[in-house]
């Protein structure tokens, strides 16, 4: 539920084109939602915030009267239309933005410069700057979508401080943000950069194009990249991110059990059941890389001749921008491609490729997923194509694989799973194309399980049964641990919270039992992880009381939050987060080692709750001394970070290889990323980030965050999963639910480990005692 004060500030989400679609009714405007990926990506806040939504609204209306009727229509639809002369508004769209700006961002070289257009661009820039400046309230968020809208928030800033008005910006792009000499091939590249970093908040759909993001405002304007995410240019500073957009899957979910989705189904079924079926969904764009996805196709018929007659190819090219030159062009070309293509390999039973030049239905496009083997992604560039995802939703029980270009968005989050190839490489196409149309059941099966756990994310009805086992969960009743102690109760287990705050642990055990019946095996115990003797005076009791502990997740912490010190006179990020759960294996240790000596019983698992915020660690950390962990000079960003790659480093040259490999304890040690989740532990930002770009940020998260029950599948499956032992992945990150990460360099230093590993013990005894430390070895 959203806060008193989420529910009093204003939120202004501002896009080129409003979701909404107008037609005229009895001499009116009707209204109605339209879909889209932008719209689906900002499903998170209907629920949780009010919002307006400024935009054009997809048609010519000079009319000045059918303007005022067709803006009372978007009004109750809590829209604002911006109205735009037609001339004006084509060669900023059709113009500017997509035949100059589209190209360059998706990595296209020889783009002629138009200075009418760039004309253009500015007005239209200046026209929502205006209308949105003018109807903004002191103290609203603003939130700017996509390249169409690249100076806005520079001209929103200066129109908002000329008004007296303080209102956070932020921004998101939806499409690739290209290396550093596609985009200095742009004339007008400093403005557009300027543009955007006078947001608070930029975000991006990947590493990749934050990357290049950050080096283009370095090399081009001067600015200066800071340890924290963060871009210093002239006096302004902004928060620069990576925000995941996904896809509802409870919606493709609801759509396969409809009747008429399920009939024609069966339909598609019958029709093609002596057939592979590839389907290909796309708009009709040079960057979702059609021809060459057909010249692909026609390789593989040509080298496969015994499989010509077996696969099919249903490919959606959804028309766009047709009153574009190049796209009039590309249409033509993909004709071409497509006559030659069922020419050469049609016969009487059939035709390899079925080409639809138009939109389909979402429940005809439901049916199409769910009947085809494979799906296949030929994208040169682009954002972050939700087609993957769609298609993954759609395969419940059937596997089917996924054919991915290793340059689409996508690739960085559902490489794993796919068949990855190089788009610009036919060979390479139709060999993936191959790859997938005989890939026996069990591969599929496995490369879909990693594929639907990015998709849908780790569920609890996939951890298997852990009656007879007992778990004990840090910060267990709250958030994400509240979620990890309900699913394993739920499983059999009997779980041990631990939790500061007696009315959080009851009120967790109340709930918890209300799902899962008065018998269920859960309790709870007070400790404050900020305070090192009474860990281990609380810790030493459970190790002496309990005959066994299978499960121990590490779950307790603060956010990102100001500097301050707990009463052992420690930095409290880093002994609440780390230094204080650290002590608490230490305290356990011999119990976890005693379960995995038990003829029959799994390995014991020991999971911490890391983050890729880990990454925002100061670049240089050496963990030598009380003084350089007691710094309140350190960013807020840069402290928080640094407790999540001390649980990397702990976990990893600690644990792993100082204690498991050397005493040989069949025990595993992980560490996981949950994701962005939207937790009470956000609220936290409002502090650490002063003002409104706390608030910025903590909006943002409603938006393309995951919740608390999703953040808490990477554990989960750290801790249950069979695989964790089938791979041997022990000491090992996951960046997310069954995908080992790449940790950063500093994470991955030995040197480091070592010197975090004695700095640990040292503290602990001189704030303990020298007996406060079990021997690990013992």
């Amino acid at each position: 539920m959203a806060s008193e004060e989420q529910q009093k500030r204003g939120l202004i989400i501002v896009s080129n084109r409003l979701p909404l679609s107008l037609k005229k009714v009895d001499g009116g405007f009707e209204s109605t939602l339209s879909s889209g990926g932008l719209v689906t990506a900002l499903s998170g806040l209907t629920n949780s915030t009010t919002f307006k939504w400024f935009g054009w609204p997809g048609v010519n209306i000079p009319d000045p009267e059918e303007q005022k009727r067709a803006a009372e229509s978007l009004e109750q639809k809590g829209a604002k239309g911006i109205f735009l002369e037609e001339k004006l508004g084509h060669a900023h769209y059709n113009g500017f933005s997509n035949s100059i700006l589209w190209p360059i961002l998706h990595y296209q070289s020889g783009v002629d410069f138009n200075e009418d257009y760039w004309k253009a661009y500015q007005r239209v820039n200046e026209i929502f700057a205006d209308t949105v400046a003018n109807e903004a309230q002191d103290g609203d968020l603003i939130w700017v979508h996509d390249y169409h809208l690249l100076l806005l928030p520079e001209l929103l800033r200066e129109r908002l401080k000329s008004q007296g008005k303080k209102c956070p910006i932020g921004f998101t792009l939806h499409t690739p943000f290209p290396a550093g000499d596609f985009w200095r091939s742009l004339p007008v590249e400093k403005e557009l950069l300027k543009g955007v970093l006078a947001c608070d908040v930029i975000g991006f759909h990947t590493e990749e194009y934050k990357r290049n993001f950050t080096e283009a405002c370095e090399q081009s304007l001067g600015a200066q990249a800071t340890d924290n995410n963060q871009i210093q240019f002239e006096d302004h500073r902004a928060h620069v991110g990576v925000f995941v957009v996904g896809i509802d899957p409870q919606k493709f979910d609801n759509a396969l059990k409809d009747e008429t989705v399920i009939k024609r189904i069966q339909e598609l079924d019958e029709e093609y059941k002596d057939k592979i079926v590839i389907v290909g969904v796309d708009r009709l764009d040079y960057t979702k890389g059609l021809v060459q996805k057909l010249q692909g196709f026609e390789e593989f018929l040509k080298e496969n001749p015994e499989l010509a007659k077996k696969v099919v190819l249903i490919q959606v090219a959804v028309p766009s921008r047709e009153d574009v030159k190049e796209y009039q062009e590309l249409e033509t070309e993909i004709s071409t491609l497509v006559g030659k293509i069922c020419g050469t390999y049609a016969t009487p039973e059939g035709v390899p490729l079925i080409y639809i030049h138009r939109s389909v239905s979402f429940p005809e496009l439901t049916a199409l997923y769910c009947v085809a083997k494979a799906c296949l992604i030929t994208s040169r560039r682009d954002g972050m194509n939700l087609v993957a995802s769609e298609y993954v939703a759609c395969q419940e029980d059937r596997y089917g694989v996924l054919v991915l270009s290793e340059l689409a968005g996508a690739a960085s989050f559902m490489g794993h799973g796919s068949v990855t190839f190089h788009p610009s490489s036919t060979r390479e196409l139709a060999n993936a194309i191959h790859q997938a149309v005989t890939m026996d059941d069990e591969e599929k099966k496995r490369r879909y399980k990693e594929l639907s756990e990015f998709v849908t994310t780790h569920t609890r009805k996939e951890i298997h049964d852990l009656t007879g086992r007992v778990a004990l969960v840090t910060g267990g009743a709250l958030g994400i641990g509240y979620e990890i102690s309900r699913a394993f109760v739920l499983n059999g287990a009997r779980v041990i919270m631990v939790n500061r705050k007696e009315e959080q642990g009851q009120s967790a055990i109340d709930k918890i039992k209300e799902e899962a019946g008065p018998d269920a095996k859960i309790e709870w115990i007070p400790c404050d992880m900020g305070n090192l003797k009474e860990i281990k005076e609380v810790f030493s009791g459970i190790r002496e009381r309990e005959s066994r502990l299978d499960l121990l997740i590490l779950s307790a912490g603060i956010n990102v939050n100001q500097y301050g010190e707990t009463t052992d006179a420690l930095d409290r990020h880093f002994e609440v987060n780390f230094l204080g759960q650290f002590y608490v294996v230490n305290q356990l240790w011999p119990l976890l080692r005693k379960t995995a000596k038990m003829p029959g019983t799994p390995p014991p698992r020991v999971v911490f709750e890391s983050s890729e915020q880990h990454r925002n660690a100061p670049k240089v950390v050496h963990f030598g001394s009380l003084d350089e962990i007691n710094n309140p000079e350190i960013g807020t960003t840069e402290v928080y970070g640094r407790t999540k790659l001390a649980i990397i480093l702990g976990v990893k040259y600690g644990l792993v290889d100082r204690v498991i490999k050397p005493n040989k304890d069949n025990i595993y040690a992980l560490s996981v990323h949950p994701g962005a989740v939207n937790t009470a532990m956000q609220q936290q930002w409002k502090d650490a980030y002063p003002g409104l770009l706390g608030k910025l940020l903590t909006t943002a998260m409603l938006a393309v965050g995951r919740n608390v029950e999703q953040g808490s599948y990477s554990a989960l499956y750290a801790a249950t999963s069979p695989e964790i032992e089938e791979r041997g992945w022990n000491g090992y990150y996951f960046s997310d639910v069954a995908q080992p990460g790449k940790e950063s360099a500093q994470a991955s230093d030995p040197m480091l480990g070592a010197a975090l590993w004695d700095l640990s013990h040292r503290l602990i005894k001189e704030k303990v005692g020298e007996d406060g430390l079990v021997d690990w070895n013992a």
